[in-house]
This record gives structure tokens, C-alpha cells and sequence, in this order.
């Protein structure tokens, strides 16, 4: 007995990944301290700099600032050789974020006094926040051979180097700006985090420890010694150092972000749980933290108290506008709850809304939908959903898997065959796809050789794949080679099951090799496991093709009132929605033996 592989209830939550910031701690804005972010993946440690540009939303504080930018223009206009006072206009300006402006003045600056160092530090800065590298690198250049012992041209040059992705030169002036200035904790950041990137973890926490013995009461350096920790698996120290820059400023959202995560990865739902309630009675404006506390509550499978979370977020309370991709996802996961809790038509209504905000967020929504669509019964809106998607370019394995499984569900096996033949062309095809192709080549298309075919392919790359193996077993049956088929069965590996596919296929070979009761056994239990798991068709499909096979071997054993009368009872057998051809089979059987009967 064979089947699809596909779980059309395997609803999907999009989560952000494990992804940790560095951020330097508040200085002076003359010298460059990017943010860097550590991303965690099955693919390994990624580090990227993380480019943004901050302009202060607070009204109070632009109006703050316009009356100060008045303020010097009045200045400049009343002494427009001033150098002082186009400088203090022009660092307004900068604090506004008008860099072109700013950047006009700083000029002007610079024609009157060539070797102000806060006005080169301002002008290299505002190029480099615009992504001019070549004239930001040109003046922290000049400032370097004019101010030798300033840290400053050094950071700005690790900087422009970090934007270009080259971190082998980060790395080199990183490391003459912590040795002209060994306290200077963004220095020792970045430079951590590029020795990262390149491998050399052991190197990072040397550099974070030296740091720590210079200053031990940076928040900032005992947060990014926890990431490095964490990189290298070090959860108990990891864990130590989280702690320690939160002791150290309790108000560290990347540290508390941090943590967090490390706490997930451990599985540790009830301490971030306790951890983050605790963080959001104090800030309950944090977005990160409380997306964070859903998720540790759909971990622990309390998919109400997750929704909670999730609604606070879509409906304004934690008082952020949500961008088009932060809305997508959450309205995806406040569905993918819903879903969980059996409501699909409230998960229906949130994955539209999660599809209408942003309709190129990816294909998780309209993989959700088009599950949410199969429990409610309504195949052919499924498959419009995946259409659509498909349409506008978005692409996943599940789309595919999906849509094969609408097309047989619809009784267009053919189509069905077609799109997991395309399926298994992919070098990323999964062997669920290579297992229901094998299952609609031998079911539906009866062409056994090209089923055994695909499966012994599959083989080659999972050759302990139940599935797979159940599949290549069930062609080897119906192609009438029970030695082969036993010789599979076989493979399964031992600590797998029971379940109703493998225990039904032990049958089909028993009844085959002629042990009729036994193999009837085998059915048995397999219809019990199916109804067990609430899966009625396939119930009756197993108990249907159980018939069909012992009256087969009826046949083959010359008993033929024993034949038929297994043929009745298979035909007997209420119409069940499982993609299979056992009842046709079984009444075109009843019905050719009928009429030699009557000859």
C-alpha cells in the first residue's frame, strides 16, 4: 500500500531566523561604528554589515533642530566667513539628516580652514552614509596623515572597507585603531565580528576579553562575546555573558534579543517566557521581544496565548506601523495559530489580509491558504491559490507539492504525473516528491518499470527513506515480484512505524506469497492505525485493497466462489475521497467474473 507523502496540514510559521545585532554603543557621531548582524543557519555563521540610515521621527525633536538650523543660517548670513558658524550649521544639518546640505556646507568649511578635524570627520562620514566610499576613503585618508594618533581615519576606513566587503582590510585598520586607542569599544566590535567572518572565532573572543579587561563594564563587548560564544556552541558561557551585559544596562535590546533566542534554541520555553513577559511590563513597545514570546508560545503549543502576542502587533497596541513584509508575516502566523486550533476560516481571513498587504511577501501565506482551503474541503480553491502564486513568480517546493496533490485529489492524474515528473528534474526536489511520483506511476499510470525507476534513483540519495522504500517495495508487488519486494521491505529501518502505508504493503506481500490470513492480519492492523490517526478514507482504501488483493490470489489459487465473494465485499465498501482506484477495480473484477460465472 502506498500513498501521497504530502501533509496538507503541515502549516507553516515564517519566523525571522536567528539573527543577533552588534550595535556600538552611543559616542561621538564623528567616528563610524557600523552595526553588524550574525545570522545562524544550517549553511553556518554569516556576518553582514547592517547600513542604516537613522532619522529621529520625533517631532519635538525636529522642531528642536529646525530652530537650530535657523538659528545658524542667521548666523552664517550675519558673518558668511565665519568657519565656526558654517560648521555648527552644518552639523544641524547633518543631526537632521539633510547630508546634502550638510555636505555643501561642510565644503565650504573646509575651503576656509583645509585641516578642521571635526569638519573632514563630519564630510567623510556624511559620504560614507550616502555610500560615496572613494571620497569618504579620500578624506579619512587625509585626516590619518594629518592627525597620525587619531583613531578615528581608521575606523572610517574599516568602515568603507566593510561596505565593500572587504574584510581582510576592515580587519588591518581595525586593528591600528585599537592599538592607537586600546579603549575604544566599536574598534573592538567590529573587529571581533570581522574576525568572525573570517573564521577566526578564538581570535574574536581574545580581542572581546582584552576589551572586557580594559573596560568591564561595557553592556556592549559582554553582548557580542555571547554571540561569539554562541557561534562556537558555547551555550553556558553565551548564556553568562547575555546575563552580564544585561546586569550591566538592563535596557539592551539586542542583549535581551540575544538571549532570548539562546534560550528558543534550548528549548527553554518557560524561562523565555518568564524572561520576556518580565521585559514587556516594562518596554511593551518591543516589537522583537514579543514576537519572540509568540513564538516561544507556539513552541510550547499555546496557540492561543501566541495569537494574543501576534494581535497586539497587527492591531497598532504595541505602537508601531507595521512596513507591508512585518505585516505579511505576522498576519501569516496569527492564521498559522488559527490553523493549529482547527479555525480555518478564521485562518482563511488572516492569510487573505497577510496576501493583500503584501502579495509578494513569499509563498508561505499561499501555501497556508491553500492548505487552509483542502481541510475546508475546497480543492479547486486551493488550487487557484497556488495558480496565483505561481503566477506572480513566487516558488517553493511546497507550491509544487501542493498542486500535485490538488490536480490527483481532482482526478487529473495525468497533470498530477507531470508536475512531479518537473518536480524531481530540481536539485533541490525533496524525496517526498520522488515517493508520490512513484505512488501516481504505479497507482494511476500503472507503468511499473518507470515507477521502479524514479524510486531506485531516490534510493541513491536516500537509501533509508521509509517512504521511498514502502513505494519501491508496493511497484515491486504490483509488478509481481514479491523476492524483490521483500528484499526491500527489508531496508526499512528498524525504529520506524508502525505505520498504516508499510504495514498494509507487509500484507499485500504475505497475501502474494500465498500466506492469505496472515496478510489479512497485516490489512487489519493497517485500517486500525488509520482510523486511529482519524484518517477514515484511507481506513476504507486499505480495506478495499485488501479484498482486492486476497481475491486476487483467490483467483491465482483456483478458488473462484472465494474470489468473488472477497469482490463483494470490497464492492460493498462506501465511497471513500482517498486518490485511489481500488472500488473501479474491484466492480470491474466483480464484473468479469460475474459474467464468466453466468457462461
Amino acid at each position: 500500500m502506498n500513498g501521497t507523502s504530502i501533509d496538507t496540514l503541515a502549516f507553516d510559521e515564517v519566523r525571522l531566523g536567528e539573527r543577533f545585532r552588534v550595535e556600538p554603543p552611543p559616542g561621538s557621531t564623528l567616528v563610524a561604528g557600523d552595526t553588524v548582524e550574525v545570522t545562524r543557519s544550517r549553511e553556518g555563521t554569516n556576518v553582514v554589515s547592517a547600513i542604516e540610515i537613522s532619522v529621529d521621527d520625533a517631532p519635538p525633536v525636529e522642531r528642536l533642530l529646525d530652530e537650530v538650523i535657523a538659528r545658524c543660517k542667521r548666523n552664517v548670513s550675519e558673518r558668511p566667513n565665519d568657519s565656526r558658524s558654517r560648521l555648527n550649521l552644518a552639523l544641524a544639518l547633518v543631526n537632521r539628516g539633510r547630508r546634502t546640505e550638510a555636505i555643501v556646507e561642510l565644503k565650504r568649511v573646509l575651503e576656509l580652514m583645509p585641516d578642521d578635524f571635526v569638519a573632514l570627520s563630519a564630510l567623510a562620514s556624511a559620504h560614507l552614509t550616502d555610500g560615496n566610499l572613494d571620497e569618504a576613503a579620500e578624506l579619512y585618508n587625509r585626516i590619518g596623515a594629518i592627525f597620525p594618533n587619531s583613531s578615528t581615519a581608521h575606523m572610517g576606513l574599516a568602515s568603507a572597507a566593510l561596505r565593500r566587503d572587504d574584510f581582510v582590510g576592515a580587519a588591518k585598520h581595525l586593528e591600528t585603531a585599537v592599538s592607537v586607542d586600546c579603549r575604544l569599544v566599536p574598534a573592538r566590535l567590529l573587529l571581533a565580528m570581522v574576525q568572525l567572518k573570517l573564521n577566526k572565532a578564538h581570535r574574536a573572543i581574545s580581542i572581546l576579553r582584552e576589551g572586557l579587561r580594559e573596560d568591564n563594564r561595557s553592556a556592549e563587548l559582554n553582548h557580542c562575546l555571547a554571540i561569539v560564544y554562541l557561534c562556537v556552541g558555547d551555550t553556558r558561557r553565551a548564556e553568562k555573558s547575555f546575563r552580564a551585559a544585561l546586569y550591566l544596562n538592563p535596557g539592551l535590546s539586542a542583549a535581551v534579543h540575544g538571549l532570548a533566542l539562546l534560550l528558543l534554541h534550548q528549548k527553554r520555553t518557560d524561562d523565555v517566557t518568564s524572561f520576556l513577559s518580565k521585559r514587556l511590563d516594562s518596554s511593551p513597545n518591543d516589537f522583537a521581544s514579543r514576537e519572540l514570546l509568540a513564538h516561544a508560545f507556539v513552541v510550547s503549543k499555546e496557540f492561543k496565548k501566541a495569537r494574543a502576542q501576534l494581535m497586539h502587533l497587527v492591531d497598532g497596541s504595541a505602537g508601531e506601523v507595521l512596513s507591508g513584509h512585518d505585516a505579511a508575516r505576522i498576519n501569516n502566523n496569527v492564521a498559522y495559530c488559527y490553523a493549529m486550533e482547527s479555525k480555518y476560516s478564521e485562518a482563511e481571513e488572516r492569510l487573505l489580509l497577510s496576501i493583500k498587504t503584501e502579495p509578494g511577501f513569499g509563498p508561505q501565506p499561499y501555501e497556508n491558504l491553500a492548505r487552509v482551503y483542502l481541510a475546508l474541503g475546497r480543492t479547486r480553491d486551493a488550487l487557484r491559490t497556488i495558480s496565483r502564486a505561481l503566477d506572480r513568480g513566487l516558488d517553493s517546493i511546497g507550491l509544487h507539492e501542493l498542486r500535485a496533490f490538488c490536480l490527483s485529489a481532482l482526478k487529473r492524474y495525468h497533470e498530477s504525473v507531470e508536475e512531479l515528473r518537473s518536480l524531481v528534474k530540481r536539485t533541490d526536489a525533496p524525496a517526498s516528491a520522488y515517493a508520490d511520483l512513484g505512488w501516481m506511476l504505479t497507482e494511476w499510470e500503472e507503468d511499473y518499470d518507470s515507477a521502479i525507476a524514479v524510486l531506485r534513483e531516490a534510493m541513491d540519495r536516500w537509501n533509508d527513506d521509509p517512504k521511498i522504500l514502502n513505494n519501491l517495495a508496493y511497484a515491486h508487488l504490483m509488478r509481481g515480484e514479491s523476492g524483490a519486494a521483500r528484499l526491500v521491505l527489508d531496508l526499512i529501518p528498524e525504529g520506524y512505524g508502525p505505520e498504516p502505508y508499510s504495514v498494509a504493503t507487509r500484507g499485500f506481500l504475505k497475501i502474494a506469497e500465498g500466506q492469505i490470513e496472515e496478510g489479512e492480519r497485516n490489512y487489519n492492523a493497517a485500517e486500525h492505525l488509520a482510523a486511529r490517526m482519524g484518517n477514515r478514507d484511507l481506513a476504507l482504501a486499505i480495506r478495499q485493497k485488501k479484498f482486492l488483493e486476497v481475491s486476487k490470489e483467490h483467483f491465482r489459487q483456483g478458488r473462484f466462489d472465494e474470489a468473488v465473494e472477497a469482490l463483494r465485499k470490497g464492492s460493498e465498501i462506501e465511497q471513500n475521497s482517498q486518490p485511489y482506484p481500488f472500488e473501479s477495480q474491484l466492480k470491474s473484477l466483480l464484473a468479469a467474473a460475474s459474467a464468466e460465472e453466468g457462461k
